[in-house]
């Protein structure tokens, strides 16, 4: 898990194409790649201080009870059949916590991937535990507020109502609303994934070759009708 955030940060600071897939650049009213960088920073930690991964992520909750089943005002709870994990506040106990969902349990981890299975673009074909994972602690409300972004990660939608769960939606979000990127889960989430694939996945991951392992964008997002 850290070396997925940590090759998202990497991606953001040097403005490389992962980044790029999901991203706007910093202007004048928003650095971006600082916001980017920095929240995926707090979660992969410095490495020698924080360990394995970020001191931040010791304090997440992780509670195997299924806490929104019992909140008629719940966002998400497991019975929903889209919903393979959620973090909320539990109102038995008014403590912020992660919730896996059981059939989340039988995604394999990201390094159980084979390179060779994946297309020449970034796509579902690498998703894994690992990408629900991030995205839930990105929504922890001691992650973005905390960093120099100062807001809040949620789950916007595209303007149809569609969730940006894959490659695909995330990457179109950058064209359709780039302002909200930077507070949506899934961007930082399958920007990161993107990153660690094209790290380990390329031939020559030397400097920052890596960035074009994926030789393509995402395909073009058809909005439901």
């Amino acid at each position: 898990m850290r070396a997925i955030c940590k090759y998202g940060q990497i991606s953001a600071q040097d403005f490389l194409e992962p980044y790029k897939r999901y991203f706007p650049v910093r202007d004048e009213e928003d650095d971006f790649q600082t916001h980017v960088g920095d929240v995926l920073g707090l979660i992969a930690g410095t490495g020698d201080t924080d360990g394995a991964i970020g001191a931040i992520v010791g304090t997440f909750v992780v509670d195997n009870l299924d806490f929104g089943a019992n909140d008629p005002d719940a966002a998400a709870h497991c019975s929903d059949e889209n919903t393979l994990a959620y973090t909320d506040t539990d109102q038995l106990d008014g403590r912020e916590k992660i919730h896996f969902c059981d059939p989340l349990w039988t995604r394999r981890m990201a390094a159980d991937v084979d390179c060779d299975s994946l297309d020449p673009y970034p796509s579902s074909l690498m998703d894994s535990f690992s990408r629900i994972a991030l995205h839930e602690m990105t929504h922890y409300s001691s992650v973005g507020p905390e960093t120099s972004l100062g807001l809040q990660i949620r789950d916007p939608t595209m303007a149809d109502g569609w969730p940006t769960d894959d490659p695909e939606t995330a990457h179109a979000l950058l064209d359709e609303n780039p302002m909200v990127t930077e507070t949506n889960a899934d961007s930082y989430a399958w920007m990161s994934l993107d990153a660690w694939f094209s790290h380990r996945c390329a031939q020559d991951p030397i400097g920052n070759e890596w960035q074009s392992f994926f030789t393509q964008d995402p395909p073009p997002y058809e909005p439901a009708e």
